[in-house]
Protein backbone atom coordinates (compact mmCIF):
# COMPACT_ATOMS: atom_id res chain seq x y z
CA UNK A 1 0.00 0.00 0.00
CA UNK A 2 2.45 2.27 0.74
CA UNK A 3 4.34 1.89 -2.62
CA UNK A 4 0.63 3.11 -4.13
CA UNK A 5 1.16 5.53 -2.14
CA UNK A 6 4.38 6.95 -2.96
CA UNK A 7 3.26 6.54 -6.29
CA UNK A 8 0.49 9.44 -5.70
CA UNK A 9 -2.68 6.55 -5.76
CA UNK A 10 -5.28 7.33 -2.60
CA UNK A 11 -5.69 3.92 -1.22
CA UNK A 12 -8.21 3.89 1.82
CA UNK A 13 -8.04 0.79 3.94
CA UNK A 14 -10.19 -0.78 6.85
CA UNK A 15 -13.29 1.25 5.57
CA UNK A 16 -16.61 -0.58 6.02
CA UNK A 17 -17.83 -1.82 2.37
CA UNK A 18 -21.07 -1.66 3.52
CA UNK A 19 -21.31 1.66 3.76
CA UNK A 20 -18.99 3.48 1.53
CA UNK A 21 -21.16 6.56 0.59
CA UNK A 22 -19.60 8.58 3.65
CA UNK A 23 -15.99 8.39 2.07
CA UNK A 24 -15.03 11.89 0.98
CA UNK A 25 -13.01 12.96 -1.64
CA UNK A 26 -13.38 12.73 -5.38
CA UNK A 27 -14.82 9.42 -7.12
CA UNK A 28 -12.81 6.32 -7.18
CA UNK A 29 -11.41 5.05 -10.34
CA UNK A 30 -10.91 1.36 -8.66
CA UNK A 31 -12.42 -0.29 -5.62
CA UNK A 32 -10.54 -3.21 -4.98
CA UNK A 33 -11.96 -5.78 -2.35
CA UNK A 34 -9.35 -8.65 -2.20
CA UNK A 35 -10.17 -12.06 -0.58
CA UNK A 36 -13.53 -10.94 1.23
CA UNK A 37 -14.82 -12.90 4.13
CA UNK A 38 -17.18 -12.06 6.95
CA UNK A 39 -15.46 -14.77 9.37
CA UNK A 40 -18.26 -16.84 9.00
CA UNK A 41 -18.33 -20.13 7.89
CA UNK A 42 -21.73 -19.21 5.93
CA UNK A 43 -21.98 -18.71 2.26
CA UNK A 44 -25.16 -16.90 2.50
CA UNK A 45 -23.30 -14.39 5.02
CA UNK A 46 -20.55 -14.23 2.56
CA UNK A 47 -23.07 -13.59 -0.37
CA UNK A 48 -24.57 -10.78 1.25
CA UNK A 49 -21.05 -9.14 2.44
CA UNK A 50 -20.71 -9.25 -1.55
CA UNK A 51 -23.91 -7.63 -2.17
CA UNK A 52 -23.56 -5.11 0.57
CA UNK A 53 -20.19 -4.22 -1.34
CA UNK A 54 -21.64 -3.98 -4.63
CA UNK A 55 -24.79 -1.62 -3.37
CA UNK A 56 -22.74 0.58 -1.82
CA UNK A 57 -19.69 0.80 -3.90
CA UNK A 58 -21.38 2.29 -6.81
CA UNK A 59 -21.77 5.37 -4.67
CA UNK A 60 -17.91 6.27 -4.36
CA UNK A 61 -16.98 5.29 -8.51
CA UNK A 62 -16.72 7.78 -11.11
CA UNK A 63 -19.75 7.71 -13.00
CA UNK A 64 -19.42 5.94 -16.82
CA UNK A 65 -15.44 4.98 -15.90
CA UNK A 66 -15.52 3.46 -12.39
CA UNK A 67 -14.35 -0.31 -11.86
CA UNK A 68 -15.00 -2.44 -9.07
CA UNK A 69 -12.52 -5.60 -8.86
CA UNK A 70 -12.93 -8.29 -6.32
CA UNK A 71 -10.31 -11.31 -5.43
CA UNK A 72 -11.74 -14.99 -4.79
CA UNK A 73 -9.81 -18.06 -4.39
CA UNK A 74 -11.11 -20.56 -6.76
CA UNK A 75 -11.43 -23.18 -3.84
CA UNK A 76 -14.73 -24.16 -2.42
CA UNK A 77 -16.29 -22.43 -0.80
CA UNK A 78 -15.69 -19.17 -2.52
CA UNK A 79 -16.75 -20.86 -6.01
CA UNK A 80 -20.04 -21.41 -4.22
CA UNK A 81 -20.67 -17.66 -3.33
CA UNK A 82 -22.29 -16.56 -6.74
CA UNK A 83 -19.86 -13.33 -7.61
CA UNK A 84 -21.40 -12.68 -10.95
CA UNK A 85 -25.12 -12.90 -9.23
CA UNK A 86 -24.06 -10.51 -6.16
CA UNK A 87 -22.49 -8.13 -8.44
CA UNK A 88 -25.41 -8.01 -10.70
CA UNK A 89 -27.66 -7.33 -7.42
CA UNK A 90 -25.32 -4.12 -7.56
CA UNK A 91 -26.02 -2.77 -10.97
CA UNK A 92 -22.14 -4.60 -12.00
CA UNK A 93 -21.58 -6.41 -14.94
CA UNK A 94 -18.76 -8.35 -15.53
CA UNK A 95 -15.81 -7.18 -17.91
CA UNK A 96 -12.99 -10.02 -17.24
CA UNK A 97 -10.82 -11.74 -14.71
CA UNK A 98 -7.31 -12.03 -14.44
CA UNK A 99 -4.96 -14.37 -12.20
CA UNK A 100 -4.05 -12.77 -8.82
CA UNK A 101 -0.14 -11.94 -9.13
CA UNK A 102 0.13 -13.58 -5.76
CA UNK A 103 4.36 -14.24 -6.18
CA UNK A 104 4.81 -10.70 -7.68
CA UNK A 105 2.74 -8.88 -4.95
CA UNK A 106 4.43 -11.12 -2.37
CA UNK A 107 7.94 -9.99 -3.45
CA UNK A 108 6.98 -6.44 -3.23
CA UNK A 109 5.97 -7.14 0.58
CA UNK A 110 2.33 -8.41 0.21
CA UNK A 111 1.30 -10.59 2.91
CA UNK A 112 -2.20 -12.25 2.96
CA UNK A 113 -4.56 -12.28 5.27
CA UNK A 114 -7.00 -14.46 6.87
CA UNK A 115 -9.92 -14.83 9.28
CA UNK A 116 -8.65 -17.61 10.49
CA UNK A 117 -5.52 -16.63 11.59
CA UNK A 118 -3.51 -19.40 10.02
CA UNK A 119 -0.75 -18.16 8.04
CA UNK A 120 -1.41 -18.72 4.40
CA UNK A 121 1.61 -19.54 2.09
CA UNK A 122 1.64 -17.64 -1.54
CA UNK A 123 1.03 -20.96 -3.46
CA UNK A 124 -2.27 -21.18 -1.66
CA UNK A 125 -3.27 -18.12 -3.55
CA UNK A 126 -2.29 -19.72 -7.15
CA UNK A 127 -5.48 -19.78 -7.94
CA UNK A 128 -7.14 -16.96 -7.16
CA UNK A 129 -8.62 -14.58 -9.79
CA UNK A 130 -9.35 -10.81 -10.22
CA UNK A 131 -12.96 -10.09 -10.90
CA UNK A 132 -13.49 -6.64 -12.63
CA UNK A 133 -16.99 -5.64 -13.31
CA UNK A 134 -18.36 -2.03 -14.29
CA UNK A 135 -21.68 -0.65 -13.80
CA UNK A 136 -24.07 -2.27 -15.89
CA UNK A 137 -25.97 0.41 -18.47
CA UNK A 138 -29.61 0.25 -18.26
Amino acid sequence: IEKLRESGVECRTSVDVASLCGLSGDPFDVAVFNFPHTGEPSIEANQALLRSFFTSVRDVLGRGRGRAAVTLKQTWPYTEWGLESCAAFGGFRLLKAYPFPAAVLHSHGYEHATTDNIPHQVHVLESALTFEFAVREV
